[in-house]
C-alpha cells in the first residue's frame, strides 16, 4: 500500500463513526461482563479452596506470574489457574504466559474452570496433571486436551 492508497483507509463519514460508537460500546459491555464473570470465577476457586479444603489463598492476579492464585496448606503449594465461562463453556484459552508456566509447573499447577459463573448454577471444574492417570483430569476423570495455537490479538 502507497501514500495514496492509505488516505483512503483515512476517510470516515457519519456512518462509519457512528457504527464505530455503537460497536465501541458493545466491546465495553462485554469487557465489563468479561471482568465480572473473572471475578465471580476467583471468588468461587477461593472459597473452594479456602473453605472446603483448608488451604490459605492469596490472589497475585496483578503479578503476572502466569497463574491467578496461590493456595498453600502445610507443605503443599499449588499455582492456580482461574477461567471463568459465562456459559456452558467446555473451551479456555491460556496466554503464552500462562502456558509456559502450566508447562513448567505442572506437578503444582492447576486449572480452575469456573462454568456458569454469574449464575447459581455454577459448576467448578479443577484439572491437574497426574503421569499415572495420563495427563490432565478433573475429580471425575474427564481429560484435559490441549491445542497448541498460534496467533494474533488485535486491539483498538
Amino acid at each position: 500500500m502507497d501514500a495514496n492508497d492509505a488516505g483512503s483507509c483515512l476517510t470516515l463519514t457519519y456512518q462509519h463513526v457512528f457504527s464505530f460508537a455503537r460497536h465501541w460500546d458493545a466491546v465495553k459491555r462485554a469487557r465489563a461482563t468479561h471482568q465480572e464473570v473473572e471475578k465471580a470465577a476467583i471468588r468461587v476457586v477461593t472459597n473452594h479452596y479456602t473453605r472446603r479444603l483448608g488451604y490459605d489463598v492469596k490472589s497475585v492476579e496483578r503479578e503476572d506470574r502466569g497463574w491467578d492464585l496461590e493456595a498453600v496448606f502445610r507443605q503443599s503449594k499449588h499455582y492456580l489457574e482461574v477461567k471463568g465461562l459465562s456459559g456452558d463453556g467446555t473451551a479456555v484459552e491460556l496466554t503464552p504466559n500462562e502456558y509456559k508456566a502450566m508447562r513448567e509447573k505442572w506437578s503444582q499447577f492447576k486449572v480452575c474452570v469456573v462454568t456458569n459463573a454469574l449464575t447459581r448454577r455454577r459448576t467448578l471444574r479443577v484439572f491437574s496433571c497426574a503421569k499415572d492417570r495420563g495427563g490432565w483430569r478433573d475429580a471425575d476423570g474427564d481429560v484435559l486436551t490441549i491445542e497448541r495455537m498460534s496467533g494474533a490479538r488485535l486491539h483498538y
